[in-house]
């Protein structure tokens, strides 16, 4: 029997497969006559304009059309990488699930069967549309091992798990929901609840 302490989740979103866009890359017009060294530092999927930095430092704003469509592959990969770095937002709520409830007036217990996990809102607050991710989590929880006892033996574990493969558009958001982990909460009744009470 294990009585719940606390819960706690570690929650990491990222690109998949993962993409370095911190990389220069040499790129070429769409016409193949130019070429050009950059790194990706922005881009807007809205109006299809992608910021790169100049190895002259200068940085510049053009069309991702005016490059190669290998070139495009690759502005939107490195975009989407740096999007998902700046622009994702996470609004967390517990849920717990009461599975039973037995209450035992001669013992002066309650015991009380639960579910507990966490439903997350991931908001993409960017220009971006994101496409590819995956949520990983772990979550944290302690208890102890036969807590009515004197000296209650504390128990830490973790729970892995993971949310499948999705998109999320500019300014979209989704909600996430975790495993739920069973525990068991053990509390003292009321004086007045139990056997001979008042």
């Amino acid at each position: 029997m294990k009585k719940l302490l606390s819960i706690q989740l570690c929650l990491a979103v990222f690109l998949a497969p993962m993409f370095c866009s911190a990389d220069w890359h040499e790129f070429t017009s769409a016409d193949g006559k130019k070429k050009v060294w950059a790194e990706v530092k922005g881009l807007d999927s809205s109006t299809n304009t992608v910021t790169l930095l100049l190895q002259t430092k200068k940085q510049i704003k053009a069309p991702t059309t005016a490059f190669s469509e290998a070139d495009q592959a690759y502005i939107e990969k490195a975009g989407m990488a740096l999007a998902a770095g700046r622009s994702l937002w996470f609004e967390f709520e517990d849920v717990e699930n009461k599975v039973s409830e037995k209450r035992n007036p001669a013992n002066g217990f309650q015991t009380l069967k639960l579910e507990n996990g966490f439903e997350i809102e991931v908001l993409n607050n960017g220009k971006v549309d994101l496409k590819g991710l995956k949520a990983e989590y772990q979550i944290f929880y302690s208890g102890y091992e036969s807590p009515l006892d004197d000296r209650p033996k504390k128990t830490d574990s973790v729970k892995l798990g993971a949310a499948g493969e999705f998109d999320l558009d500019a300014r979209g958001r989704t909600k996430l929901k975790t495993d739920l982990v069973p525990m068991t909460s053990i509390k003292k009744l009321p004086r007045s609840e139990c056997t001979g009470g008042t």
